[in-house]
């Protein structure tokens, strides 16, 4: 309602016009508003609105259009006759006849009405008209302009202009808001809880600020140290901020205090009273009842504010108390408002028993556990109650080889989990070495429990892994332990991450060392994905593709250095290589995501020398295992699906070609089940190639 009487005040104001537009007024869609700004796309709103208004005036002459089926411009130009004669009243008659005029016309009223909460915004919409008619009675400057000016400033200053109270709200009723809903709204008695809680200030920690006047504050980055610092253009943000962000926080204490009509109640908590009163006693020597700026800048809460400006009030005697002689005499103000002001300390031991009655609950479990163990021990009959199987097994604990040896019984009533059906009420003997029955129900293992430690989740490179732990036995590993240990630096550098070591991620400082094989593995990869195959391949192409990705920063110039280019072009003259520029469809890295059946998926990733029934956790066979993988290439030819896996591992005496490729042979297979199961085509060729040594296999 506030934009609609802003546009008959000023039609040429964009966001006021297209909130009514939108608004339930109009009824315009976010198409249609989008199309009256293309009629238009330079300047005003409004300019763009009576284009859009005459855009068909002449074909909607030519014919006769129904009422419900009325096109943009006349609904537009129905809007633009009513924006007349509105403007017109405001100009001739009172402002209050002009907003009851437009409530009843576009039956907005009503409207809101059928909203939720809609009692509550009709009594908003009335309150509007009781504040246009208060506006005009109490002030010569009249007219819609002033009345707007009057209303911003309110918003400003943050003063009432919030929810009507409305005639439907109990009379005898607690209420429990914010401070700022509570604007415009008066009670008897107004409880203010929670006046320590520090004010949130993490905006102002962020790495950059911004503000509408000062502009643009970064924090300065030193990459060799790795380290930032605020820039004077930061600190300066910052200080403006938080002045503004306590400015704020004093106009919405000030709300919150000018709330009730009879009595305010205010509570704060605070760990070290007699300290938090020596910094509020700072405010003894200063004769004036408004803070110093400095003691208001520091606030860090609306406890900081409101106990120095009450600790010199002549009441707050216990506050005073609670500063100690440290603080001598205090300046107290005896025309402070308020002269019946109460201050009441309450320790938090007061508050609640909680300490006392843990002590007591706690030694009475005590007692009550020793009675059961001294009934265990002399083999008498327990109480009847109810007890649970873990504290009948705590119970038992180290006292069992004792209970044996008793003769006698015990009688107990058990009743484990939900199942309150399961319940023993028998002597049953000790003699065995724990109880029988029970012992039975201790000892039950749940029957999926494999199932439950296999992932949910995993990928091929923790399945490959995961099996080449099962068929490398320790004393293996310890071999290839030591055998690595006497490598050379290339050697061990240029391992593949898919083998047996440890590669983790590099830290920050190390930025400009060497790459590790997984990085090095990751820059052939990314070329290969980024190479042109519409044409033919040679240096210059694979060239100019490095200087590209160099150029829009996907690599950087250690990245760069790695790649050979002649490694590449051998690539391009082996088989795969030839097949993948001929084919017609590539699709390289190639994402997927696969649901497998567990049954499959330990029957894919158990040692084959293991059966899957010994092994493969038992029931749940038709749970689902979510797999993902990223293909290197994949590309069609006549004869069908190729698939293209390369690799940078470098080839030695004891990491021979038929060794890798045992070691690959069944990632490359898994992705051709993936693949015939998600295309349902056949596979055709599985290759993998091995860029250092130049190698091609097909599988």
């Amino acid at each position: 309602m506030l934009s609609l009487l802003h546009i008959i005040d000023n039609p040429q104001q964009d966001i006021p016009l297209a909130s009514v537009l939108r608004s339930p007024i109009v009824g315009l869609t976010e198409d249609e508003l989008a199309q009256i700004r293309l009629e238009k796309a330079d300047g005003l709103f409004y300019d763009a609105l009576l284009t859009a208004a005459e855009a068909d005036r002449l074909q909607e002459r030519e014919k006769e259009t129904p009422d419900d089926e009325k096109t943009l411009s006349s609904r537009l130009r129905s809007f633009l006759c009513k924006l007349e004669t509105w403007r017109k009243e405001a100009r001739q008659g009172s402002l209050s006849a002009l907003i009851w005029n437009l409530l009843e016309e576009t039956g907005y009223l009503d409207w809101v009405g059928g909203l939720p909460g809609g009692s509550q915004r009709q009594n908003n919409l009335r309150s509007l008209y009781d504040r246009a008619r208060q506006y005009e009675a109490s002030t010569s400057n009249r007219g819609l302009f002033r009345f707007l000016t009057f209303i911003s400033r309110l918003r400003e200053r943050g003063s009432d202009l919030g929810s009507s109270s409305g005639e439907t709200e109990p009379d005898q009723a607690v209420r429990i808001m914010t401070i700022h809903k509570s604007k415009g709204l008066e009670f008897p008695v107004v409880f203010i809880a929670g006046t320590a809680k520090m004010f949130n200030q993490q905006d102002l920690n962020a790495p950059f600020l911004m503000h509408k006047e000062l502009g643009f504050g970064p924090k300065y980055v030193e990459e060799h140290h790795r380290v930032s610092y605020p820039t004077l253009p930061n600190l300066a943000i910052r200080r403006r901020s938080q002045l503004e962000l306590l400015a704020e926080e004093m106009r919405v204490l000030y709300v919150a205090l000018t709330r009730p009509r009879e009595k305010l109640i205010m509570t704060g908590t605070v760990k070290d009273l007699a300290s938090r009163a020596v910094g509020w006693a700072r405010a003894k020597e200063h004769t004036e009842t408004v803070l110093p700026d400095y003691m208001l800048a520091a606030g860090r809460s609306y406890l900081d504010w409101i106990g120095p400006a009450l600790i010199r009030h002549s009441s707050a005697a216990s506050l005073r108390e609670a500063a100690g002689d440290e603080v001598g005499d205090f300046h107290r103000l005896e025309h402070m408002p308020g002269a019946d002001w109460l201050f009441k300390i309450v320790a938090a031991e007061a508050l609640s028993g909680s300490g006392v009655s843990l002590a007591h609950e706690k030694e009475g479990a005590n007692e009550e556990r020793q009675k059961k163990t001294e009934a265990l021990r002399n083999a008498k009959p327990l109480d009847r109650r109810w007890i649970s199987a873990d504290s009948l097994e705590e119970m038992i604990g180290d006292d069992r080889s004792e209970a044996e040896t008793a003769n006698g019984a015990v009688t107990a009533e058990v009743s484990f989990g939900d199942e309150s059906d399961t319940v023993l009420d028998q002597p049953v003997g000790l003699t065995t070495g724990i109880i029988t029955d029970i012992g039975a129900v201790l000892s039950w293992t749940y029957p999926y429990e494999r199932a439950g430690r296999t992932a949910a989740h995993t990928s091929v490179t923790e399945m490959k892994r995961w099996l080449e732990m099962q068929e490398i036995g320790s004393e293996d590993w310890l071999n290839l332990s030591a055998f690595r240990s006497v490598e050379s630096p290339e050697d061990r550098n240029d391992s593949h991450a898919g083998g047996h070591s440890l590669h983790l991620r590099r830290p920050k400082f190390m930025g400009n060392q060497r790459l590790t094989p997984t990085e090095r593995g990751t820059v052939y990869h990314t070329l290969m994905l980024h190479l042109p195959l519409d044409g033919g391949m040679n240096a210059e192409v694979i060239e100019e593709t490095k200087a590209r990705l160099l150029n829009q920063r996907i690599l950087r110039d250690v990245h760069v250095k790695v790649l050979d280019t002649d490694k590449i072009l051998r690539f391009f003259t082996s088989e795969p290589g030839v097949k993948m520029l001929k084919a017609a469809h590539v699709q390289r890295e190639l994402p997927f995501t696969y649901a497998m059946r567990a049954a499959d998926y330990w029957s894919h990733s158990l040692p084959s020398t293991l059966p899957v029934q010994e092994t493969a956790p038992q029931g749940g066979q038709d749970d689902k295992v979510l797999m993902n993988g990223i293909i290197d290439c994949l590309f069609e030819t006549p004869e069908g699906l190729v698939l293209l896996d390369y690799k940078t591992d470098r080839i030695s005496e004891h990491r021979t070609l038929p060794y890798l490729t045992e070691q690959y042979r069944f990632q490359l297979e898994l992705y051709a089940h993936v693949i015939e199961a998600i295309t349902s085509q056949k596979v055709a060729e599985k290759w993998l190639y091995f860029l250092e040594a130049g190698e091609s296999v097909r599988l």
